[in-house]
């Protein structure tokens, strides 16, 4: 019987063992098998370190100093030591460096504890067994504090009003609406019909409201109208109040002779849109369809002049559009300028770096110095001008993707060709 490499027939058991193992070894001993087969004692390498070793650990980074440069403050100055075994701190009512501080008017220390108790509090009562009153302490009388009324909940009923009789319920809250609500003023620049109320609240609001007691155009006082023509009232954005029947008259004669409408009373002053606005609310209280009348297609004020250039306010790219008032320009030795007060109608910006399109930006500023010139620009309406083809336009108008920029300026071409050959 064969045993596998490294192992050994036990002449005893007849069994496999190991070779290096415990038995096998002591059969070596006692001269059961064989010397040669013993097992060599271990003897270690001379390249194996006898000793183990570990690898050197990383160097630290070195340390972040930071460089206080903020000025360095003062130490406080030593407190001066007590005047006697006890220290009085108005702020501070504690011990304080091994001393007694006092405790503040009306307390006394509790022999037990050492804290501050209140002279008539429950503790001082426990110890002493009677309150007492510090001597030093000021005496303040009683005050007698009113007891407020409770308030209602938002949510709840109001309380049921007494028993009227009917005309008298109805006087009474005649009485106290009148009396009690404050009429509204409205503020500076507002344009706005007159109330639809009683001839008393419509005099009132007009006392509050209006510059004037009588109507600028007629010369009829507000206090002797009847109550239709006081339902007419409009007051205007500088807070002269009229009537809405000779208001439009005036505006129809002025509008059929190609003038701008003009304030009741004040002719340097135009109206405004808010001012045609309130008398069109007004006449539709009795005229469903009324419209503003119409103008006479006229052109701007000579004194008026179109301006197409780029400037400070539109960089390179872009060229400002507006109509300036020349008689409000500077001269100065760098050249005309024209300030803020000078613009009267502004147009925007167009832009100069579009190329591929339908019109050049040369042809467009053509076609707009053409429309100027033929007063095709701008339109007149109810308080002044309005602009044709878009305008105005802001820069952003003019940004985005190429394809989509270069299709706005298209159609703005077509709408200045179309409104250069529309005839008026």
């Amino acid at each position: 019987m064969a045993c596998p490499p490294g192992s050994i027939l036990n002449p005893k058991t007849v069994r496999c063992i190991k070779l290096d193992g415990r038995v096998a070894q002591q059969l070596i001993k006692n001269g059961d098998i064989a010397d040669y087969y013993a097992v060599p004692p271990h003897r270690p390498s001379v390249y194996r370190p006898l000793a183990k070793t570990y690898k050197a650990p990383k160097a630290l980074p070195p340390p972040l100093f930071y460089y206080d440069s903020r000025p360095k403050r003062a130490p406080k100055p030593a407190r001066a030591p007590a005047p006697g075994p006890y220290y009085y701190d108005p702020h501070r009512y504690t011990y304080k460096a091994g001393l007694k501080v006092a405790c503040p008017p009306g307390s006394q220390r509790n022999p037990r504890t050492g804290r501050c108790i209140k002279l008539a509090g429950k503790t001082f009562k426990d110890i002493y067994g009677a309150p007492a009153v510090d001597p030093a302490a000021p005496y303040y009388p009683p005050v007698a504090i009113p007891v407020p009324r409770p308030r209602a909940h938002p949510y709840a009923y109001p309380p049921p009003e007494p028993y009227l009789p009917a005309a008298a319920a109805v006087r009474a809250k005649t009485l106290r609406r009148t009396s009690s609500e404050e009429v509204i003023r409205l503020p500076v620049g507002t344009a706005t019909p007159g109330p639809l109320t009683d001839r008393s609240n419509i005099l009132r609001w007009i006392r509050h409201n209006c510059d004037n007691d009588r109507d600028p155009l007629t010369g009829m006082a507000f206090s002797t109208a009847d109550m239709d023509t006081l339902q007419e009232v409009i007051r205007l954005h500088n807070g002269t109040c009229t009537l809405a029947t000779p208001l439009n008259d005036k505006i129809t004669a002025e509008h059929r002779a190609g003038q701008i409408a003009t304030m009741p009373g004040d002719p340097s002053t135009h109206m405004t849109l808010d001012d045609f606005k309130a008398l069109r609310d007004t006449v539709r209280r009795k005229i469903p369809g009324y419209k503003i009348p119409a103008r006479k297609h006229q052109p701007p004020p000579p004194n008026w002049q179109l301006y197409v250039a780029s400037d400070n306010r539109s960089g390179p790219e872009y060229a400002a559009v507006m109509f300036v008032d020349v008689t409000k320009i500077i001269h100065t030795p760098a050249g005309v300028q024209y300030p803020l007060e000078s613009v009267r109608i502004d147009l925007g910006f167009i832009p100069l770096t579009i190329r591929g399109g339908l019109c050049s930006p040369q042809t467009v500023v053509e076609l707009i110095r053409r429309l100027s010139e033929e007063n095709r620009l701008l339109t007149p309406v109810p308080g002044g001008w309005s602009p044709v083809a878009g305008f105005p336009f802001k820069k952003s108008h003019w940004s985005g993707p190429e394809d989509e920029v270069r299709e706005r300026f298209n159609r703005f071409c077509r709408d200045l060709t179309r409104a250069l050959s529309t005839p008026i």
